[in-house]
């Protein structure tokens, strides 16, 4: 009987010290979480609309990171920081992945030409799009320059 509360209290009492020790951190980016494909761009200043849902362009958002990515190979994969708050995306402080093929990591580029970022809708260092639509498998964002759909993948 002893030996058992004794397994307990030992199990409780390590279990108490693992979630002390840990500080648990989590998203709320909420419905934007997630990894998002690139279906069209609508250049606002020519009235024109890009399909590019043959295209893998994908953004993936994570915690406080967001990552675009040419699946195809391309454009590349970038990272950039981002603050969502309501109906504002703000997207700034992008670098290029530099992640080697045979698994070294290079470190990461800063970028400092806003031009690498126009395949994936991206026309500035630091953006602000307005979130036009943001569910849970469609997103629709707007910047000075394009209209960007997506659908969750």
């Amino acid at each position: 009987m002893k030996k058992t509360v004794f397994s307990i209290i030992f199990i409780f009492s390590v279990i108490a010290i693992a979630f002390s020790s840990c500080t648990l951190e989590t998203s709320d980016n909420g419905k934007l979480d997630g990894f998002w494909h690139l279906v069209s761009e609508e250049v606002l200043s020519a009235d024109t609309t890009i399909d590019l849902s043959g295209q893998r362009i994908f953004w993936g958002v994570e915690y406080k990171l967001l990552n675009v990515s040419d699946k195809d190979g391309v454009y590349g994969d970038y990272y950039l920081r981002f603050n969502h708050d309501g109906d504002s995306l703000r997207v700034y402080s992008p670098y290029k992945n530099n992640w080697h093929e045979n698994g070294e990591d290079g470190g990461d580029i800063t970028v400092e030409d806003a031009s690498v970022l126009l395949p994936f809708g991206i026309s500035a260092l630091d953006e602000t799009f307005l979130v036009e639509q943001l569910g849970s498998s469609k997103m629709v964002l707007k910047s000075s320059a394009y209209r960007l759909r997506f659908k969750k993948f």
